[in-house]
């Protein structure tokens, strides 16, 4: 585990198109100071509408000791885990849902590494995502957020090619795709030199 942009080693590098139902069960990697909350916000809000969802929570101690209250407070003891780095990699193959809350990487390759693993992303507004392949977290009405992966859980078709898209859509960030489009500019600006 290389900090908490991405898993060791890279997923990206194994993509894997898989398709099955892990139960609602979702992870979050700790990134940001201000809204470790709300990964454990989003899970008691499915819970309140009664659907059953697992969360497996990777952060630092100091993070941790602060979430604790807020699992015990609202019952949440059985539905989240808290997981070392040594479990990351295989947590990881085990979950529907990815959340990742940050607003500061344009492109985070761990949303990459989900994409390419066929999960689905919980996330801010990002370039790294499409519509159909994610759920944008809106802060400022977070029931919008909620309303909208509930609709998702209970309707397998659609679920299911989320993870389809997620998949076919990782493939933008693939070494190949990568490498042509820096050709691509190279060999434009390549004839722009001969021009002048």
């Amino acid at each position: 585990y290389r900090g908490s942009y991405q898993l060791y080693p890279c997923q990206s590098l194994y993509p894997s198109l898989d398709l099955s139902f892990k139960n609602n069960k979702m992870m979050y990697v700790y990134q940001n100071k201000d809204n470790y909350l709300l990964p454990l916000i989003i899970l008691n809000k499915l819970k309140e509408l009664g659907i059953n969802s697992t969360l497996d929570y990777y952060a630092n101690e100091e993070i941790i000791s602060k979430v604790k209250g807020y699992v015990v407070e609202n019952g949440l003891t059985k539905q989240v885990n808290f997981i070392s780095e040594f479990e990351m990699q295989s947590a990881f193959k085990q979950v529907d849902f990815v959340i990742y809350i940050n607003n500061k990487n344009a492109i985070p390759l761990f949303i990459i590494e989900a994409l390419s693993q066929s999960k689905i992303v919980i996330c801010n507004k990002n370039e790294a995502i499409d519509e159909g392949t994610s759920i944008t977290i809106d802060e400022k009405n977070i029931s919008s957020t909620i309303l909208e992966l509930k609709d998702l859980i209970n309707k397998s078709k659609r679920l299911e090619k989320y993870k389809q898209n997620s998949f076919n859509y990782s493939f933008r960030y693939s070494k190949d795709m990568i490498i042509a489009k820096w050709l691509d500019v190279l060999d434009n600006e390549d004839n722009l030199l001969h021009k002048e």
